[in-house]
């Protein structure tokens, strides 16, 4: 048997987000954004590393996952 290491790369997106944000007053939108991204990236379990926040979508990874062969 032998290992490798490979990159897991995570990205959630917000189903919706751009008919959210048309119909609802910016400072509302943003404020409910931020709550749902704050909300998933603190219940990250895998010590990943943040990377991007782009409008209702982040990017995330974590490095050296072990894969046995």
């Amino acid at each position: 048997m032998t290992g490798s290491n490979s990159t897991l790369i995570f990205i959630p997106d917000i189903s919706g987000f751009t008919d959210f944000v048309h119909r609802t007053e910016i400072k509302h939108s943003r404020h409910f954004i931020f709550e749902l991204l704050e909300i998933i990236i603190s219940r990250d379990q895998l010590g990943m590393q943040d990377s991007e926040i782009e409008g209702d979508a982040f990017l995330c990874y974590k490095d050296s996952i072990s894969a046995i062969k």
